[in-house]
């Protein structure tokens, strides 16, 4: 992903490193995360590392597919052959919020019912200062 992340954007910096280790330099304002918290096993741990990452005030927003009210992930750990947490939409928001966050706005992005398809769990989240 970074190959093709610097073919688009050359100028970008990219690092390829253990999230549960890594830490920028100094602080953003902005992290975003689609369909990674799941595959940790400690996604508190994870979550509070993260806003480490962030200045006061800053925001989190990430979505992820795995979640107990999406019936067709139930099995993608089998699939997949690896572990994955499965939370419901309520975990997820305590998880969040046990972490250091406030929640702006919690949805379901591009929910598709002609395949029964409930959406990718998004959140909105600003790091309490």
């Amino acid at each position: 992903m970074i190959k093709k992340a610097k073919e688009i954007d050359p100028d970008g910096e990219y690092h390829h490193a253990d999230l549960q280790e890594w830490r920028p330099e100094i602080p953003v304002d902005l992290v975003h995360s689609m369909e990674v918290f799941y595959y940790v096993e400690d996604i508190l741990a994870l979550l509070s590392h993260i806003a480490t990452w962030l200045k006061p005030d800053g925001y989190l927003i990430f979505g992820v597919d795995r979640y107990m009210e999406n019936p067709e992930s139930h099995d993608w750990d089998s699939q997949v052959g690896c572990f994955m947490a499965l939370l419901s939409e309520d975990e997820w928001s305590k998880v969040v919020t046990d972490a250091g966050f406030s929640i702006v706005k919690r949805w379901r992005a591009a929910p598709d019912p002609s395949r029964d398809w409930p959406g990718t769990l998004a959140f909105l989240c600003i790091r309490n200062g």
